[in-house]
This record gives structure tokens, sequence and C-alpha cells, in this order.
């Protein structure tokens, strides 16, 4: 989850609906990367497909923003296969979004 800095060092839990951010906020902030590219893509999906996509393809997706910024890269535009189906059509639908502008 997300970490607040206290100020002495440690960390607490963030608990983020008391900072009335909604699923697709937080969804929002995790795609958000290192990388131009993945966060034009992630985003673009996230706004234009996401919400009309099943349950188990939402569930993809959001398993899929767990991934390390390089795995995303390797997956999204190299050659990279993930196993896992459900994971993978997810791809190949972000893969198909329009052109970056």
């Amino acid at each position: 989850g997300a970490e607040s800095d206290r100020g002495d060092g440690q960390y607490q839990e963030i608990d983020v609906e008391a900072f009335g951010m909604s699923e697709l906020s937080r969804l929002r902030w995790r795609c958000r990367r290192g990388m131009l590219e993945l966060d034009l893509l992630l985003g673009g999906y996230l706004d234009s497909c996401y919400q009309d996509e099943t349950a188990e393809r939402q569930s993809a997706f959001e398993e899929l923003l767990t991934y390390q910024d390089q795995r995303l890269q390797d997956l999204l535009f190299g050659e990279e296969q993930v196993e896992e189906a459900r994971i993978a059509d997810v791809i190949q639908q972000i893969k198909q979004q329009p052109p970056l502008p």
C-alpha cells in the first residue's frame, strides 16, 4: 500500500479511502511509471478500456501493475511472453491501443 514518511524515518500505511482516493484514482497512481511510454500505455488502457472490461480482465490488469517496469517494458515492447493467458490477453489489448500521442 501507499506509505507516508512520518519524519522520523518510520513509515506508516496510508488509508487511501480516508483521503477520498477512488479505486480508479488508486489504479491511475499505480499506472505511473519511470518510463513515459509505460505511463501512456497503461494510463491509456485504464482510461479507455478498464471500466468496460470483465472483472477477470480488470483483475488481470491490476496484477500486471504489480510487475516491475523492466518486465512491463519487455512484455509490452519486446518479445517476452507471459504464460498466464488472462494476463497475456490484457497485454495484447494494451498493445492494440491507438498510437501514443
